[in-house]
C-alpha cells in the first residue's frame, strides 16, 4: 500500500507520517528530504524557494518511486507538499488500487486563532529553519489552495478546524480503512512469504523456533491438510496460524474428555513490525472459528508460562488453564476452551 500524505506547510504531514510508521511499520519517504538531497548534491540549480519549479521537477521522480514500490509489492508512505492534485492521472489500473491519498488543510479561522502555536510546533518531528516568509496570510492562502484543488480533484481533504491533536489521532485510528485485509487459506505460492514470517520469529523472547523448525516440511504438512491460514494486508502476509495435529500434545492428560474432539492451534506468528495491533488475537479468533466450522467441540494450545505479554493478550478469550507441561525445552501452560 502507498499512502500519500500531502497538504499545506505546517499542517502536520510529517507528524502523521511518523505515527503511521509507528503503527504499521511502513517506511516513509519525505519529499522535502529528496528535494534537499538533490539541491545540496548539485543535481539541480533550483533553490528551496522555487516551489512551483520544484513541484514539476520532483513529482516525476516521486511518481517513479511509487510505481516501483507497487511493482515490488512494497509498502511506502510518501509525505510532502510537492504532489499535484490530479496525481491519479499519472497512474493506470495497475497502480491505482494500491494508492491512498490524505490531504491536510487548516481552516482560516484555525490559523487566525492558533498561528503562534503552529509556528512554535513546526519542528516537533524534524528540525528545520524558521521560514521567514511563513506569515499568516500566506499560510491561509496555501491551505485554501490545497483544500480547494484536492477536493476538486475528487480527493478526501481532512480539514483541521478545531482540535489539531484530536484530528491527527482520529486519522491514525481510522487509518485501517486504507488497508485491504483478508484472512485466507494459504496456497503454495505463499510458501516463501510464510517461511520469511517464521524466520522473523527466531530469537524473539519465548520463541523455541530455530533454523530447522518450522521447515518446508512443516508447511507441506499444513498445506496438505488445508490447515495453514494467513492474514494478508494489501496482498502482503502479516500473520499466520495453523490447525495442528500433534500427537504429543494431544496425549497430554490435562485435556477435558467432554470437549472431544478438540483441535489444536499452533504456529501463530505475526511480523515483528506489526506487533501491538491486535493481529495475534484476531488470528487466534479466526483459528477458533475455523475449528468450530470443522466440527470441533473445543480448542487447546500451549503458551510459554513466562510469556506474560501473550498470557495477558489471550486473557480476553476466557481460556481455562488446565495444566502445565515441559516440551521443546520450555515450560508451558495448557490452555483449553469450549467452542
Amino acid at each position: 500500500m502507498i499512502i500519500i500524505i500531502t497538504g499545506a506547510s505546517h499542517t502536520g504531514k510529517t507528524l502523521l507520517a511518523q505515527k503511521l510508521l509507528e503503527r504499521y511499520g511502513y517506511p516513509y519517504l519525505s519529499i522535502d528530504h529528496l528535494k534537499m538531497g538533490l539541491i545540496r548534491s548539485g543535481y539541480t540549480d533550483l533553490t528551496p524557494e522555487d516551489d512551483d519549479a520544484l513541484a514539476e521537477y520532483l513529482w516525476p521522480v516521486v511518481r517513479g518511486i511509487i510505481k516501483t514500490a507497487v511493482e515490488n509489492r512494497q509498502d511506502l508512505i510518501v509525505e510532502g507538499c510537492y504532489v499535484p492534485p490530479a496525481l491519479r492521472q499519472d497512474f493506470d489500473e495497475r497502480y491505482l488500487p494500491f494508492i491512498r491519498v490524505i490531504c491536510l488543510a487548516m481552516t482560516e479561522g484555525y490559523i487566525e486563532e492558533h498561528f503562534d502555536d503552529i509556528i512554535r510546533h513546526e519542528s516537533d518531528i524534524e528540525s528545520r529553519l524558521i521560514e521567514a516568509d511563513c506569515d499568516k496570510e500566506r499560510l491561509i492562502q496555501c491551505n485554501r489552495y490545497f483544500a480547494e484543488s484536492f477536493k476538486a480533484a475528487g480527493e478526501d481533504v481532512v480539514i483541521i478546524g478545531s482540535d489539531y491533536e484530536k484530528t491527527v489521532e482520529e486519522l491514525v485510528k481510522d487509518s485501517d480503512r486504507f488497508m485491504v485485509r483478508e484472512k485466507v487459506m494459504a496456497k503454495e505460492e505463499d510458501r516463501k512469504d510464510v517461511m520469511a514470517l517464521y524466520k522473523a520469529q527466531i530469537g524473539r523472547p519465548f520463541c523455541p523456533w530455530d533454523e530447522d523448525y518450522p521447515s518446508d516440511k512443516t508447511i507441506d504438512w499444513d498445506l496438505s491438510r488445508d490447515a495453514l491460514f494467513v492474514l494478508k494486508e494489501n496482498g502482503k502476509i502479516k500473520a499466520a496460524v495453523s490447525l495442528e495435529k500433534d500427537e504429543n500434545v494431544d496425549k497430554l492428560p490435562c485435556w477435558s474428555k467432554e470437549l472431544e474432539p478438540s483441535g489444536e492451534l499452533a504456529r501463530l506468528a505475526v511480523l515483528p513490525g506489526q506487533q501491538n495491533r491486535g493481529i495475534g488475537r484476531e488470528m487466534l479468533r479466526f483459528g477458533m472459528d475455523e475449528l468450530k466450522r470443522r466440527g470441533y467441540k473445543g480448542v487447546h494450545f500451549l503458551v510459554n508460562k513466562y510469556n506474560i505479554k501473550a498470557i495477558r493478550s489471550y486473557a480476553v478469550f476466557g481460556f481455562n488453564v488446565v495444566g502445565e507441561c515441559r516440551m521443546y525445552d520450555q515450560d508451558f501452560l495448557c490452555y483449553e476452551k469450549e467452542l
